[in-house]
């Protein structure tokens, strides 16, 4: 077993000496003398700050160090592996497939060192949990969800003119010569319109389904799924005195990730919220009109769509699937959601019999997806779905691995990493999402995904 406080000797501190925090002043306890001898009516400057942004940073490092490990491992064997085979012209070809099973396999010891990183109290998640217990109710609110209907794709993403958002009664029937595309966003949007499209804008940027010569898109209707999933400035002032009870402290620093995980039980409260009022309906709107749709979800959005559609499977049982393609993209879900034992169950068959990639539930994973590695490890003590595909739910979805597409990279807008900007997860996937909407009919660039029709056990 590894020695993690050896290995991290400065985490240990953090989570087991209570003095040894980031301090203003020196810390001396009330029963020394010097605190005695103080003046009574002298404020003491003898004040103890924890830094947040220094749990996070340590916890980003020893997440990052397993990763870039198991990353290292990875890429070093296949190295050697394809040094053997390279002569062999029919060798090679098996490669991508070594690569999946080797990754699978390392994976299964990545879950093992969390688990230590956990037990061993190296990763913050008792914290987390103590802070969300004492605030949980102070985190609650409505989640305003709605879906609307974008009037005009074409006109508003590649034409210039303002979008035309019209919100859609989800038990109304849908026209009977459409085909629905429906987007489910993530975390960090609030409940609005302009936010929701600019989510599905930065998709219809790089698809380009209505600015391609080569399909007509024309009779597909934009459906977006709007909901709070935003971490506002009040929450995190809760968040922080949550945190300040916990420590029996002042609190110093700023830590998104650390807010961000106390905030995902409640995260997940809402997109469930959304899918039962909302999403729900429409799935039986859209399934009574007979025109098979496309679901295309990012993150926390799978994880609506997946709790809708597990609900759907077991209250309409006889009713047709509501979609022929679902894009399951980054999904935060436990790897094992879709198993007959899982959170929802059977969920993945609203896309129908799945045939490679682009008929039925497709899962998006990344080996390297930090974000949603570090803030599902923190919240529900295990690897998600994202990370490494889906399990034990034979013949209702295919695992694609897009690994070598995106790397680390989780979030759908552009930002900045150590100063530079970073394309968004959609950018990098562009090659992959136009091949399948055969917008771009061919490409210079090598296929980056690897596509994975039998299950990872």
């Amino acid at each position: 077993m590894i020695n993690y406080y050896t290995k991290f000797p400065q985490l240990y501190n953090l989570f087991y000496n209570p003095y040894l925090c980031i301090y203003k002043q020196p810390i001396y306890p009330s029963h020394t003398h010097r605190t005695h001898m103080m003046p009574i009516n002298r404020k003491s400057r003898y004040t103890r700050a924890v830094n947040l942004s220094e749990i996070e940073k340590k916890t980003n490092d020893a997440i990052k160090e397993t990763i870039n490990n198991k990353k290292q491992l990875i890429n070093n064997t296949l190295f050697d592996i394809e040094s053997i085979l390279k002569p062999t012209e029919n060798c090679i070809k098996r490669i991508d497939d070594i690569r999946v099973q080797l990754s699978s396999r390392v994976i299964e010891y990545e879950n093992t060192m969390f688990r230590q990183l956990i037990d061993n109290k190296v990763l913050p998640v008792e914290l987390i949990k103590k802070v969300r217990t004492q605030i949980r109710s102070q985190l609650e609110k409505d989640p305003n969800p709605r879906i609307f209907k974008l009037i005009n794709p074409k006109e508003s993403v590649w034409n210039g003119e303002t979008e035309k958002l019209q919100e859609v009664d989800v038990n109304v029937p849908l026209p009977q010569d459409h085909i629905p595309y429906v987007f489910i966003h993530g975390t960090q949007y609030r409940a609005s319109k302009s936010e929701v499209y600019k989510f599905y804008r930065q998709f219809e940027l790089v698809a380009k389904m209505f600015n391609n010569p080569h399909v007509d898109y024309s009779k597909i209707d934009i459906y977006l799924v709007s909901y709070d999933s935003n971490l506002t400035d009040e929450e995190v002032l809760i968040i922080r005195k949550g945190f300040s009870k916990v420590l029996s402290s002042q609190v110093s620093g700023d830590s998104p990730q650390l807010y961000t995980a106390v905030l995902w039980e409640e995260l997940e409260r809402r997109a469930r919220l959304t899918a039962d009022n909302k999403i729900l309906p429409f799935l039986k709107q859209i399934s009574l009109s007979n025109n098979k749709g496309r679901a295309i979800t990012h993150s926390l959005g799978c994880y609506a769509l997946a709790h809708a559609g597990y609900q759907f499977i077991k209250k309409y049982p006889s009713m047709k699937p509501p979609f022929f393609s679902w894009f399951c993209m980054a999904p935060t879900l436990p790897e094992n959601a879709f198993a007959y034992t899982g959170i929802s169950s059977e969920a993945s068959k609203i896309a129908g019999i799945p045939k490679g990639i682009d008929k039925g539930t497709s899962i998006w994973f990344s080996n390297f997806d930090f974000i949603l590695t570090s803030i599902y490890v923190l919240t529900e003590n295990r690897l998600p779905m994202g990370q490494r595909g889906a399990v034990a739910s034979p013949y209702s979805y295919t695992n694609i691995d897009v690994t070598k597409c995106v790397k680390d990279i989780h979030m759908t807008k552009e930002h900045k990493i150590g100063g530079i900007l970073t394309p968004g997860y959609f950018t990098l996937l562009g090659p992959t999402i136009r091949k399948i909407l055969h917008t771009e009919i061919a490409s210079e660039i090598p296929s980056c995904y690897i596509e994975i029709s039998t299950p990872l056990y």
